[in-house]
């Protein structure tokens, strides 16, 4: 054996260590890959208190990246279209109000139309239900839990003074 076929010898074994060893890496997952695997398997229980809103759909985005989210579909099965809504997640909660400055209140959902909503999933705990909780509509009507309704009003009272006190303060022509 010539000393050429030594060296060919040692640098294809060496090669194909590398190359077994850079493959057996890449299949382990990173840490980051696990707690988002470990994140989408623990969504916590998601309902409805509000008879006429129905969750469709729900889907994680951006698995595996930084800042993965959960996008909520969220359909109002009523004739009536819904001004204002809050879906609630511990003491966390996620609202919108199309009717809060307004006589003539802006649609929140159409009816029988579905909206999405995004909620960071860090924000979502397991152990803690998403719940939408309740829903204003246009006739004046409202459904859901007496504790997420009084906090629509609230909401909606602190906003309308605040714009109220803004407009006396603002400076006349």
């Amino acid at each position: 054996m010539n000393r050429l076929s030594k060296n060919y010898g040692w640098a294809s074994g060496i090669g194909l260590i590398t190359i077994l060893t850079i493959s057996i890496i890449a299949k382990i997952p990173t840490q980051e890959q696990i707690t988002d695997q470990v994140a989408t398997e623990k969504l916590p229980q998601i309902t409805s208190k509000v008879r006429n809103l129905e969750v469709t759909k729900v889907t994680v985005r951006a698995q595996g990246k930084h800042s993965p989210y959960v996008t909520l579909e969220l359909k109002n099965k009523s004739e009536l279209p819904v001004i204002a809504f809050i879906v609630t997640f511990g003491r966390k909660s996620i609202s919108e109000d199309g009717g809060l400055l307004s006589d003539n209140p802006n649609v929140a959902i159409a009816p029988h139309e579905t909206i999405k909503l995004y909620i960071s999933l860090s924000d979502l705990n397991q152990d803690t239900p998403l719940v939408v909780s309740g829903a204003f509509y246009a006739d004046g009507t409202e459904d859901g839990e007496d504790a997420a309704l009084r906090e629509l009003h609230e909401q909606r009272k602190y906003e309308r003074e605040k714009h109220a006190k803004q407009k006396n303060e603002a400076p006349k022509p």
